[in-house]
């Protein structure tokens, strides 16, 4: 059944799929695991703003990988640097 959808995003490690099939993101490791609270939202919203910027689904998705991993480098879901 089609509703539309052009990606399916799948966030443990990356994965996305669309019609023309999956694409895997590797994982971008943080240098040390410090709090995973707001990796989540820090990986959404490195891609929304990739999305935005019109980088494409595949940059967009790197930059969310990034910018999730750099949030469990520190305490708190906002208060690291990039």
């Amino acid at each position: 059944m089609d509703i539309g959808l052009e990606y399916v995003i799948e966030t443990k490690g990356v994965l996305y799929r669309s019609k023309k099939g999956n694409t895997h993101i590797p994982i971008v490791k943080p240098r040390k695991v410090v709090e995973t609270t707001g990796a989540g939202d820090a990986y959404r919203a490195g891609m929304i703003s990739g999305l935005l910027d019109e980088k494409g689904i595949k940059a967009a998705c790197q930059i969310g990988a990034k910018l999730g991993s750099k949030c469990v480098e520190e305490y708190g879901g906002q208060g690291y640097k990039l």
